[in-house]
């Protein structure tokens, strides 16, 4: 007795079926290997990579090192100001345009941070030195921050990533400059102009 023909059929149809399921899973196959091939790719870059961060770390590098209040967030460091501050300083040209660049209000407000931080002997707060000036606080902020942007040896530092702190460069300090600076101000307030 030859099989009915629509069983058949139906038997054909399922083993074309089945050759292309097949088919099909022989490339997801592939494709999962390769996907996998690519992940221990992956895998070992950043291995590589976390061991040269942990190298960083451990030689000190101040960009890597991280903040106090907030373990995880990567300190940035802010030496534009302070870079090279003795070779800066030598120079008279330099030390001259940077001193005689300061308005009256920042010369005073850079005076009396260096003279209060010398007799507390610690670095001030925006507190402090406004209320020796008796101005505002937010005239401090701005003021340091004009004396930082001409280049002042201010550093300025953030305790438990809030509380601001001010002190002049021990670089600049230790050049002992204040008499020959308060010589550059003095004479260029007592120089008179002729007019014709």
């Amino acid at each position: 007795m030859d099989p009915d023909p629509r069983i058949k059929e139906a038997f054909s149809k399922v083993k074309e079926d089945m050759l292309s399921i097949k088919l099909s899973l022989e490339e997801l196959k592939k494709e999962i290997l390769s996907s996998n091939n690519k992940n221990n790719a992956l895998k070992n870059e950043l291995y590589e990579l976390k061991s040269i961060l942990e190298e960083k770390k451990t030689n000190n590098n101040p960009f890597f090192l991280d903040s106090t209040g907030n373990k995880g967030v990567f300190r940035q460091t802010d030496n534009r100001q302070t870079t090279e501050v003795r070779q800066i300083f030598d120079t008279q040209p330099h030390l001259e345009s940077i001193f005689i660049s300061l308005t009256e209000k920042e010369f005073l407000l850079f005076l009396t941070l260096y003279q209060l931080e010398e007799e507390i002997t610690a670095p001030l707060s925006y507190t402090q030195l406004a209320n020796k000036l008796t101005i505002s606080q937010s005239s401090v902020r701005d003021h340091i921050a004009e004396l930082i942007r001409k280049q002042a040896p201010i550093q300025k530092m953030k305790i438990n990533n809030k509380k601001v702190l001010l002190s002049v460069d021990k670089t600049f300090k230790s050049l002992n400059l204040m008499p020959r600076i308060l010589d550059i101000r003095h004479f260029r307030d007592t120089q008179t102009t002729l007019t014709f």
